[in-house]
């Protein structure tokens, strides 16, 4: 663990973790059971916004390197689609219903 992070008390991680996934910081202070008032506070809080920057910059790594490792996939997916002439978009008809 960073050494910033250990001044953080458990609340302070939940929000961290909230922040990541949630789209609001209402939601977020909702979600880690604190008030937006407290969350707002510590976002002014240099170890806090450090701590939120670091999980936030490794929560994007992890997904990019899981949308890189889909990518073959996908591309093979994509190949097996315009190669096959009842799959190919351009054969296809959308019927409604």
């Amino acid at each position: 663990m960073d050494s910033f992070c250990k001044e953080l008390t458990s609340k302070q991680h939940q929000a961290i973790q909230a922040l990541i996934v949630q789209s609001s910081i209402p939601s977020a202070a909702t979600n880690a059971g604190v008030s937006v008032r407290s969350l707002y506070r510590w976002l002014d809080e240099p170890s806090f916004r450090l701590a939120l920057n670091t999980a936030l910059d490794k929560s994007i790594d992890a997904a990019a390197r899981g949308l890189v490792g889909l990518t073959e996939k996908a591309i093979k997916i994509v190949e097996t689609v315009l190669d096959d002439e009842q799959l190919h978009p351009a054969t296809c008809r959308v019927t409604k219903g």
